[in-house]
């Protein structure tokens, strides 16, 4: 906030002095001998009076002092509404990001689950196929002991035929 201001003394100009005072904000007068403006800047939102006099190059000071009301209104950012818009607009941020992220969990976790019935399922069918194979081979087992069982009766049989042949040609051969 700026203000410029002029005394009405044209003999000699570049002499008047200035004094001014922001009512609410200056304690006291701030004398500023011939500069003519002033500067406010970050001020708090509230009411104000600008006020300024001036002197003559001979120091008489001017009874007649002027004044300005001034309103500064809060910003648009500080206000009670604002912020309570940013907060709602914040937490409905932060809910929708949680309630994305808790879908997409979701969608995971059914993905997952999918995957995991499909691959119980494979590997139950490749379970009941190893028990099928399984069994067979039992049954191969199974049928190959009886042949050995069949075939070393059958051996043992021979063995004995086989002795007993030996016998006869040697008794046989001892009579000759």
């Amino acid at each position: 906030l700026s203000f410029e201001f002029a005394l009405l003394n044209y003999l000699t100009p570049d002499e008047n002095t200035y004094a001014y005072q922001l009512e609410n904000f200056d304690k006291d007068w701030v004398y500023c001998d011939t500069r003519n403006f002033a500067s406010y800047t970050n001020l708090p939102s509230g009411d104000y009076v600008f006020k300024v006099k001036g002197a003559n190059s001979e120091g008489i000071w001017s009874s007649d002092i002027r004044h300005i009301a001034i309103r500064v209104d809060t910003p648009f950012w500080r206000a009670w509404w604002f912020i309570l818009l940013a907060v709602v607009f914040g937490g409905s941020c932060i809910w929708l990001v949680i309630r994305l992220r808790v879908s997409m969990i979701r969608r995971n976790e059914a993905r997952l689950k999918e995957q995991v019935r499909q691959r119980t399922a494979d590997l139950s069918q490749a379970y009941e196929k190893l028990e099928k194979v399984n069994r067979q081979i039992e049954i191969r087992n199974n049928e190959l002991l009886y042949q050995s069982k069949k075939i070393r009766s059958q051996n043992q049989e021979l063995e004995r035929h086989h002795q007993n042949l030996e016998q006869q040609v040697i008794e046989r051969t001892r009579d000759l």
